[in-house]
């Protein structure tokens, strides 16, 4: 726009046109008050850049602050993670070994369990063992009690009918021995044989009349 001012238009009297130069004045100054307004808002804008750009850089050293500590947390998780890592290796040979145990300790439950089972079938033979044994104890007791209850009987009824028939003397005579009885197949213990006693040289009575 200056440019085309420039060229003013020159009067009758030589010089150039008062108007002209007017206007171009008034032109130059509301182009300087123009760039001066620009400058100051450059300027502002400048310190609104450079407040902007001190702002940025104080969030910038912030923000590395933070990230070094960032940094520094990672490092710290990174360690606790490794330490974590080897406990969890420590822990699963431990479970390994337990778990081999656990197998171990079970096959011998087992066997143990077997042994028992087959110890208590062993026992409720031998049990019942006993109580055949007893059944044949009792059986023989009562067997040769009653042998020996039958045999007194035959002495007692022997003894009373050598009363009856007289043949019992008052001298000491002896009594007539009960026939043998059949052995029992259940072996008794032998009662002692009494000896008779000898007859007196002194008369002796007359056996009663029968």
């Amino acid at each position: 726009m200056l440019g085309e001012i420039t060229r003013f238009r020159r009067t009758l009297f030589g010089g150039f046109n008062r108007q002209d130069v007017v206007a171009y004045i008034m032109e130059l100054s509301q182009a300087r008050d123009q760039y001066k307004a620009d400058a100051e808002r450059a300027a502002s804008e400048v310190g609104q850049l450079r407040q902007d750009a001190e702002r940025m850089w104080q969030d910038a050293t912030q923000t590395k602050q933070e990230l070094d500590g960032l940094r520094a947390e990672a490092e710290a998780l990174r360690q606790k993670i490794n330490g974590m890592e080897t406990e969890a290796d420590k822990l699963r040979h431990e479970s390994d070994t337990l778990r081999l145990e656990s197998d171990a300790l079970r096959r011998e439950t087992e066997a143990a369990y077997s042994q028992a089972e087959a110890l208590r079938r062993e026992s409720a033979g031998l049990r019942e063992e006993a109580r055949a044994a007893d059944a044949r104890a009792r059986a023989v007791r009562q067997e040769t009690i009653d042998g020996v209850i039958g045999r007194l009987s035959e002495v007692f009824d022997t003894l009373r009918q050598a009363v009856t028939d007289g043949q019992w003397r008052a001298d000491g005579g002896s009594i007539p021995e009960p026939e043998p009885e059949p052995e029992s197949k259940f072996e008794s213990e032998p009662e002692p044989e009494s000896e008779p006693e000898s007859e007196p040289e002194s008369e002796s009575e007359p056996e009663p009349e029968s």
